[in-house]
């Protein structure tokens, strides 16, 4: 990895870790449910998650690995930060989901995951905290790190 991404790896955890400290217990934004429709939108795109294992990328505090916990989806949950996974797990553990969910430290552009293990990976305000500037290199992103992970992949396949 190149100094300047790994400078930029090591300014979002610390980032990261100091927002967790602050939001001890979630983000209030969803309290709100400000985002509610287009979260509903996001996961009706998954499809029935029953029985399916997913990747989250950036889980944050868990926020996105519980409502996909409830969904029945196994989740793998990642974040770069490690007082976020902390966060995660702690609320995992909480609303008793433990059995569905794996939270890792680890960063979403050095995955350690072996080629075609997901249903599905699902990340919610993520690609901005990645080296991607453009349309184009957030694409080859995906193509090199997420699409590598799932099983099978067809845009607008829900089954």
């Amino acid at each position: 990895m190149s100094d300047a991404k790994t400078s930029r790896a090591e300014i979002e955890k610390q980032f990261h870790d100091a927002k967790a400290t602050i939001l001890v217990k979630g983000n209030p934004i969803y309290d709100l449910g400000i985002l509610d429709k287009a979260d509903e939108y996001a996961y009706s795109l998954l499809g029935d998650l029953a029985g399916k294992m997913v990747l989250e990328i950036g889980c944050g505090m868990g926020e996105h690995t519980i409502r996909l916990a409830k969904r029945s989806a196994q989740v793998y949950a990642i974040d770069i930060s490690p007082e976020m996974v902390e966060q995660a797990r702690q609320r995992v553990k909480e609303e008793g989901l433990g059995n569905q969910v794996i939270v890792l430290e680890m960063n979403a552009e050095e995955m350690e995951f072996v080629e075609g293990i997901f249903d599905a990976v699902f990340g919610h305000s993520v690609l901005h905290h990645t080296d991607s500037d453009d349309w184009f290199a957030t694409s080859l992103l995906w193509d090199t790190y997420y699409l590598r992970v799932l099983r099978s992949y067809s845009c607008g396949d829900r089954n």
